[in-house]
């Protein structure tokens, strides 16, 4: 069975005063575990990233976002969802804003909504501390470049 490709975007939600990352925990049927990863997902036929990312946004959290920076970060990854298989290959945004309270309330995608277990704004030293799945791996050490250095000029590749 051949993978289906796929262009994704991803938002990087930094709250303004604390510097925390807004993640959502996604419970994987595939793989029995629970992952954090930002918000996002697939641009659709005739939309542009930046479209996809707003829309994505405000279905994942309920937030209406405008004057994202980037791309910042790129990934591409291979994954089993529902026992279908995905080439992704997903730009990351940065989108500074004050703190709110998230929701799922607005996602369409109701197979997708209900694995969705929680919301949380995390601190990078305890997204650093813990022992849970951040995606990508790296994702402390990478936000931590990325808030206290410039803004890049070109995406920067940061793996799995």
């Amino acid at each position: 069975m051949d993978a289906v490709v796929r262009q994704a975007v991803r938002a990087l939600v930094v709250s303004e005063a604390e510097n925390e990352l807004l993640l959502i925990r996604l419970f994987v049927p595939d793989t029995g575990k629970h992952i954090w990863l930002t918000p996002g997902g697939g641009i659709e036929a005739g939309e542009l990233p930046v479209m996809a990312l707003q829309r994505e946004v405000w279905e994942e959290t309920g937030q209406k976002i405008s004057s994202p920076v980037g791309p910042v970060w790129r990934r591409s990854h291979a994954f089993v969802f529902r026992g279908e298989r995905f080439e992704q290959h997903e730009d990351y945004y940065l989108v500074r804003t004050p703190k709110f309270e998230p929701t799922g309330h607005n996602n369409p995608a109701q197979h997708e909504a209900e694995l969705m277990t929680e919301y949380r704004w995390w601190p990078l030293a305890d997204i650093a501390a813990s022992e849970e799945i951040f995606v990508p791996r790296k994702l402390a050490a990478q936000l931590r470049v990325l808030l206290d250095g410039p803004v890049p000029s070109s995406p920067i590749e940061v793996g799995v």
